[in-house]
């Protein structure tokens, strides 16, 4: 796995961090930073998608009914929000893998949108939400 920081591009993660051997992804939207933690151990828990499969366990479809649920949880209008990017990222080991789905909201801004990451078995992770104020 690659480590690299965390870098934003409209308020989406692009990619993990490694901070205190957590995975960390952020997202920062309306004034609120959104972290996104795991560890290896608990992807591991998750089902692998060996090279020798051609389709991922969990298919996008689901990864992103998945994530819509968990948007309507954090956003009062996120049947609004509009499907950006769905991507797969590897951690921890080559079989290991989780969605990223990045969503934006229905209304233009600076730092707008939000990246879920959902895991093969159709988990989505609950983000640690805290005050964030863009650097001016």
């Amino acid at each position: 796995m690659r480590h690299a920081s965390a870098l934003l591009a409209a308020g989406l993660v692009l990619y993990p961090a490694i901070v205190h051997g957590e995975n960390v992804m952020s997202s920062y939207y309306d004034g609120k930073r959104y972290d996104f933690v795991f560890t290896c151990k608990q992807l591991q828990n998750t089902p692998s998608w060996k090279e020798e499969d051609p389709q991922p366990p969990l298919a996008a479809r689901a990864a992103l009914t998945a994530a819509r649920s968990r948007l309507s949880q954090l956003v009062a209008d996120a049947p609004h929000w509009a499907i950006n990017r769905i991507s797969l990222r590897s951690a921890c080991s080559n079989d290991k893998w989780f969605y990223v789905i990045e969503f934006i909201p229905p209304r233009e801004g600076l730092n707008a949108g939000l990246g879920l990451v959902v895991f093969m078995s159709g988990y989505v992770l609950e983000p640690k939400v805290s005050p964030w104020r863009p650097n001016p």
